[in-house]
């Protein structure tokens, strides 16, 4: 019985999944607006850390830039993950949206918002929350998506 805990991060929204047994359970958003710092990261670090706790993952999923990251915040998030699982004593293991598009379909070509579509139809509980979305928060929702994408990609994966 896995409980797979799959992060989305960035330095602004940080998007959740927890999946206990493949059934997605939750899904949420974390939102840091605050111009970036060291103690914005010890924030968002925090967050992460308690929800670790809280759902007590066997599994930790994180889904990383199809491309190297130019943002040293970002770097520094990723680190500060690595270091968390480490500390409690999981090892991280990371796609991108090219593992999670491949995942999805193996035989068509699909861009982000297909994939975006292809997940929330598989777990319908997402279908509002992509219909709420307008332009302006379209990736504040987004980034929840993504999350159970890489936790869906790690599921396919492993089977």
């Amino acid at each position: 019985m896995d409980t797979v805990l799959a992060i989305s991060p960035s330095t602004r929204l940080t998007g959740f999944a927890v999946f206990k047994d493949k059934e997605l359970i939750d899904s949420k958003i974390y939102s840091s607006y605050d111009k970036w710092s060291a103690k914005k990261l010890r924030k968002i670090l925090k967050y992460i850390e308690i929800y670790m706790l809280e759902c007590r993952p066997t599994v930790i999923v994180v889904k990383i830039p199809d491309q190297v990251s130019k943002s040293k915040g970002f770097d520094l998030l990723i680190g500060g993950i690595n270091v968390l699982c480490k500390r409690l004593g999981k090892k991280a293991t990371y796609y991108c949206l090219a593992d999670i598009k491949h995942a999805c379909s193996k035989d068509v070509v699909m861009d982000k918002q297909d994939v975006m579509k292809f997940i929330s139809q598989k777990y319908p509980e997402l279908i509002s929350l992509r219909k709420k979305s307008s332009l302006s928060n379209r990736v504040y929702n987004d980034k929840a998506i993504e999350a159970v994408g890489a936790g869906y990609t790690y599921m396919k994966v492993k089977n």
